[in-house]
C-alpha cells in the first residue's frame, strides 16, 4: 500500500526502490501519461516489461530523496580488506570513527 502525504501525493521518501509511472506522477505532481511518454522517449531512464514501465527511484529522482548515510556491504568489505592488507604489510593503523549528522 502506498503512503500519501497531506496533499494526496506519495512522499519521495516513501517510494519503493522500483517505481511505476503512476507512482512517479503521484510523487512529483506530473501526469502518469506524461511520465509514460517521457519513458518511451528516453527522457526518463526506464525499462519496459510487456506493457508496463518500471524505473529505479534513485536513478530517476537522484538527490531529491533524503538518504541516510549507510555503509553498504561492498564498501565495508573494501575497507576491511584494505585494513588487512596494511596490517599484513606491517604498517601501523589508527582508526577513528565519528558519528556524522545526516541532513
Amino acid at each position: 500500500m502506498e503512503k500519501k502525504c497531506e496533499h494526496g501525493r506519495i512522499t519521495l521518501a516513501d517510494l519503493p526502490e522500483i517505481i511505476t509511472p503512476a507512482q512517479l506522477a503521484a510523487a512529483t505532481g506530473k501526469s502518469a501519461k506524461g511520465v509514460q511518454r517521457m519513458c518511451a522517449e528516453g527522457v526518463i531512464p526506464a525499462r519496459r516489461i510487456g506493457e508496463h514501465w518500471y524505473m529505479n527511484r534513485d536513478v530517476v529522482l537522484g538527490d531529491l530523496i533524503p538518504k541516510k548515510a549507510v555503509l553498504d556491504e561492498r564498501a565495508a568489505r573494501k575497507i576491511v580488506d584494505a585494513i588487512k592488507d596494511m596490517l599484513a604489510e606491517g604498517k601501523s593503523l589508527t582508526l577513528e570513527i565519528k558519528e556524522a549528522e545526516v541532513a
